[in-house]
């Protein structure tokens, strides 16, 4: 018998309004490939992303790709209830960890008084390479290390379902290439990921496919 998938979404659309910000400045000059002929972006109106039906199993890995991350971080936001959805259903199983959530954890303590508790300290310090910032708090690291450390967090937990943002590809190859290599480990044990990422190449060693969307005017 197929066991019940660990994530399951089915026609999800989420809606990106537009603010007022430099962002959706720079968006103007994208919308041509989006269909917009103009390449303006009406008032008061934005952008809907919709999502194919997918079906998260255990030891699976999915990415979602694009240069466009906001789409990828909509969906992790959605997926982890930070943001609502405008239709559709998601449902997952408990046991749900996200490097985005790990990255905004604020601590005043010291990486070592925070995480010398875990069994894996030792392994978390040695993948993060941050054995010389452990007398610094996690709020005073660099916003790379920081995300070593959040991206280290998340791969050494015991949680079945993985998110995984697009600040891994803000790190350096070599980084990358151990944490590629750390998910297909992981996923030998049965967990399963989502991913951000800017393009399938990046990826495509460890994902078992694509996550398809559409982006259109609202």
């Amino acid at each position: 018998m197929k066991s019940l998938p660990l994530l399951s979404i089915k026609d999800l659309t989420l809606k990106f309004p537009r603010p007022s910000t430099a962002f959706w400045d720079w968006m103007a000059s994208k919308l041509k490939m989006l269909g917009n002929r103009d390449g303006f972006l009406p008032a008061r109106e934005g952008l809907i992303c919709e999502f194919r039906n997918l079906s998260l199993q255990e030891a699976q890995c999915y990415a979602i790709c694009g240069r466009d991350s906001f789409v990828g971080l909509g969906l992790l936001n959605a997926i982890e209830a930070r943001s609502k959805i405008a239709s559709g259903i998601i449902i997952k199983s408990d046991g749900l960890i996200s490097t985005q959530r790990c990255f905004e954890k604020k601590t005043g303590a010291t990486i070592e008084r925070a995480y010398r508790h875990r069994p894996d300290f030792e392994a978390l310090m040695s993948f993060s390479d941050l054995f010389a910032q452990a007398n610094i708090a996690p709020n005073d690291l660099s916003w790379v290390e920081k995300t070593r450390l959040s991206i280290a967090e998340v791969l050494f937990s015991s949680e079945k379902i993985v998110l995984i943002d697009e600040r891994l590809f803000g790190c350096d190859k070599e980084f990358i290439e151990k944490v590629l290599e750390k998910i297909k480990l992981e996923k030998s044990k049965g967990r399963s990921f989502i991913l951000v990422a800017p393009e399938w190449d990046a990826v495509k060693s460890v994902a078992d496919k694509a996550i398809p969307f559409k982006v259109t005017l609202k």
